[in-house]
């Protein structure tokens, strides 16, 4: 059983994806899991309401992070501890062994 959640106002800034788009996504959530994580604010959804639609079509529980927001915010990239939404790096010029 999935979670209900509300959306944040916000979230309607950018249109919910339909048809064979909402579709593709659907198979690519099943084929390769939910790579993104949902970012909640305030205990709504502020970004990833075509993912949440989506595990929800699929039955499963959608991974959520909570935004952080505000002058205490950490960075984007502190903002969640989820080894599988960090990206690496690639090393800057300095620090080549040439």
């Amino acid at each position: 059983m999935t979670i209900e959640i509300k959306f944040q106002p916000l979230a309607d800034l950018f249109p919910l994806m339909e048809g064979a788009e909402f579709d593709a996504l659907v198979a690519d959530i099943k084929a390769n899991g939910l790579r993104e994580l949902i970012t909640v604010y305030q205990n709504k959804i502020l970004d990833g309401r075509n993912r949440y639609h989506a595990c929800r079509a699929l039955g499963i529980e959608p991974r959520l992070t909570q935004a952080m927001m505000g002058p205490r915010a950490p960075s984007s990239s502190a903002r969640t501890s989820t080894a599988a939404t960090s990206t690496p790096r690639p090393k800057s010029k300095s620090s080549r062994n040439w």
